[in-house]
């Protein structure tokens, strides 16, 4: 009994100090911050979907501020880490890492080259990630200027093949 009641005080702190993301939408010098937990997942949806470990070729840590002063991204911080599947650097398979920060930049036509990640290792990009997924985060996402491919990629290409 007194090993029950140790290990529940233990746990207790930690319990309370579960997992707060922060999620930020930046447009245009306007930040909006986000309290949405269906608008997290997918995120985390987007960034699990991606089949290719870019960070050799995109450079991420080199990248990582550019980034945060682009017109538009969505930023993401999790602590503690947030636990993800992606692919490995040397594109083994897929491996659980624990993502700190993620940064997704949106170009003007609302599609990003590399979703940028931190974590305690440092900085990692993964890419090719699957279009239904994102399509799903930018209907999501309170956009001021969507892009109107993203309606008619949900509406065509999406209801069509929606594993896509």
């Amino acid at each position: 009994m007194k090993a029950l009641v140790i290990s529940l005080l233990i746990a207790l702190p930690s319990a309370a100090n579960a997992e707060h993301p922060e999620l930020r939408l930046v447009q245009r010098g306007t930040e909006s911050t986000l309290h949405d937990s269906d608008l997290l997942l997918k995120l985390i949806a987007v960034v699990e979907s991606a089949s290719v470990e870019s960070t050799a070729y995109a450079h991420p840590a080199e990248k990582w501020e550019r980034g945060l002063s682009a017109p538009v991204y969505i930023h993401a911080r999790f602590d503690p880490d947030r636990l993800m599947q992606v692919e490995r650097v040397d594109q083994s398979g897929r491996e659980v890492v624990g993502v700190t920060e993620v940064l997704i930049v949106l170009h003007e036509n609302g599609w990003t080259d590399h979703i940028w990640l931190r974590t305690a290792n440092g900085y990692r990009s993964v890419t090719k990630y699957r279009p239904c997924v994102y399509t799903d985060l930018l209907l999501a996402l309170p956009l001021a200027n969507r892009p109107t491919w993203v309606t008619d990629m949900r509406d065509g290409y999406c209801a069509r093949y929606p594993s896509g």
